[in-house]
């Protein structure tokens, strides 16, 4: 099922630019977690690791995993623009969407969230909320794939015990995940969709309230509700190939950050790994890193140097995070340059303005 997009949709308050400080507060936490780590890891040591890393199996998988990572985002949450918001999109628009942003995100990731949705309003004329409906869809069937990575791996530490640290409370943490996934897939596949779907499509149908605070309160939850049209019009197959695709990416991924921890000669335990670096991963699109710098680190100084009963040199820790930090930061910088003046032509017809 399609979603419907008016010729000449109605008007809607275009996206806004995120605050100077919702932007500038990664570059502080990033700037306190690099100072923090530094104090007792001298650089000079982690600069030594990095010359002697062998790039031999790292520099092949890491660019295999920078082309899965772009057409898993294109058949993932570009597909998802096609199924639910914009049928008319092509492949290339879903390529200059998605890929784009990828130079804005290395050093403003909240203003490159953004631009997908704003894209999508002027070229094709769909709702925000509706793109961010689309949006959320995607994040959480990608979150299903990186959990069945996560999964795996602390049902095999439970009966193995190689890392202790993973007991109990990952085991609950993997409960917890996939009784909410399943309990939404099953919700949105009962006897209880097609009510809610007209509940969602039918939110701004009723007539209009008396006051305008009150015309104000009804759009903004008619906007809220938009935010779950997705759920309500997805099928089991494209739940199906969406995770697969995501699942896909996190293979590549897990490649390529374990050649990246052999390469400077560390050698944590596979539950470890398949633990910690999608979580390393993740932090790079948080408000904890810039460009993949920060958050990563931490991460990956506290799983593989502090959590792993082996004791790893901090040194060679962050040499592997910096070393794939650094590659996906240059990879991603590529592809965005890549269709960044198509997008920005489309996106800004008249230059670029405060919106």
């Amino acid at each position: 099922m399609t979603g419907t997009i008016l010729p000449n949709p109605m008007p809607e308050p275009e996206v806004k630019r995120p605050g100077l400080a919702s932007q500038i507060i990664p570059y502080l936490i990033t700037f306190a977690i690099f100072y923090w780590i530094f104090r007792s890891v001298p650089f000079r040591d982690v600069w030594t690791n990095l010359l002697a890393a062998d790039l031999s199996y790292f520099l092949p998988s890491m660019i295999a995993f920078l082309g899965a990572f772009f057409l898993a985002d294109v058949f993932s949450f570009g597909q998802a623009y096609r199924w639910f918001n914009a049928p008319d999109i092509t492949l290339r628009e879903m390529m200059e969407c998605r890929g784009a942003p990828y130079v804005i995100q290395i050093g403003l990731a909240p203003l490159a969230e953004t631009l997908f949705p704003l894209y999508l309003w002027r070229r094709k004329g769909v709702r925000i909320s509706q793109t961010l409906s689309s949006n959320i869809w995607t994040f959480l069937n990608d979150g299903a794939a990186f959990m069945t990575a996560i999964s795996a791996a602390v049902i095999y530490n439970f009966f193995t015990g190689l890392v202790p640290a993973l007991g109990p409370t990952w085991l609950a943490v993997v409960v917890i995940f996939w009784g909410f996934y399943l309990g939404n897939l099953y919700f949105w596949h009962s006897r209880f969709r097609e009510r809610a779907a007209n509940w969602i499509a039918n939110s701004e149908a009723a007539a209009e309230p008396a006051t305008k605070a009150r015309q104000l309160l009804r759009r903004a939850g008619a906007e809220l509700l938009q935010l779950l049209r997705t759920f309500s019009v997805a099928h089991w197959h494209q739940y199906l190939r969406v995770y697969l695709v995501r699942l896909a990416m996190w293979a590549f991924c897990l490649l390529s950050n374990y050649a990246a921890l052999r390469a400077v000669g560390v050698d944590p335990p596979l539950p470890l790994a398949a633990v910690a670096i999608p979580l390393i991963v993740l932090s790079i699109f948080q408000p904890i890193s810039v460009g993949g710098y920060g958050g990563p680190q931490l991460i990956a100084v506290y799983f593989f140097s502090r959590l792993s009963a082996s004791g790893t040199d901090e040194a060679k820790v962050l040499a592997y995070s910096l070393l794939w930090s650094t590659a996906f930061l240059i990879g991603r910088a590529v592809i965005g340059l890549i269709f960044i003046r198509g997008f920005w032509r489309a996106t800004f017809p008249q230059g670029f303005r405060r919106t």
